[in-house]
């Protein structure tokens, strides 16, 4: 009775991870049938500029044997694909057990910017021999990269220059004192020597 009790915490404890926490953008990890996928770098949005940009993101992949091929598509809250078309995010398995790194390409244009509301990274999964298809898509945050301030250099009032002070030797009669001072003035009864 005391095993089947570890047993549903386990499950109970696997569950809510999977549903209720989303992957950070700086760590994730996602499986199905098998195929396993993690990224550990930071993901940032794509801006959207006065130019086309492409934003990178690298994931690695584990495959076992008995899986043809698996693919990464990243979409947002309204099912649009973000991934740039015509470019394959397909990672293959065909010849037995493999791993590996897959980069999927986001695109952002200037016309249609990209809404990162909802993101999520989308797994699927083909097996082999026609045994169908397996797909699994997971919560992601992907950071606001922050805006680039340029500061100029402040312009400081043109400084007088600092007088250094000088040491001149004064007597008076077998007594010698030095001052040290930015105007040096013998005191009283002394004079210069």
């Amino acid at each position: 009775m005391k095993r089947l009790g570890l047993t549903l915490a386990v499950v109970v404890t696997f569950i809510s991870n999977s549903i209720f926490f989303p992957s950070s953008a700086a760590a994730g990890e996602m499986s199905t049938s098998g195929v396993t996928v993690t990224w550990s770098d930071s993901l940032y949005e794509v801006p959207a500029t006065n130019t086309h940009s492409t934003g990178n993101y690298k994931f690695n992949y584990s495959v076992p044997n008995g899986i043809l091929f698996g693919a990464l598509t990243v979409t947002n809250g309204y099912g649009d694909v973000l991934n740039a078309a015509g470019l394959s995010t397909k990672f293959y398995g065909n010849k037995g057990a493999n791993s590996g790194t897959v980069t999927v390409k986001i695109f952002n244009s200037v016309n249609k910017p990209l809404d990162w509301s909802g993101t999520e990274v989308c797994l699927s999964v083909t097996l082999k021999a026609g045994a169908g298809e397996t797909s699994t898509c997971k919560p992601i945050t992907f950071l606001k990269r922050g805006v680039a301030t340029s500061s100029k250099p402040t312009t400081s009032a043109s400084k007088t220059p600092v007088s250094k002070p000088t040491s001149i030797t004064c007597i008076k009669g077998t007594s010698t004192v030095k001052v040290t001072e930015v105007n040096p003035v013998c005191p009283s009864g002394y004079k210069k020597k």
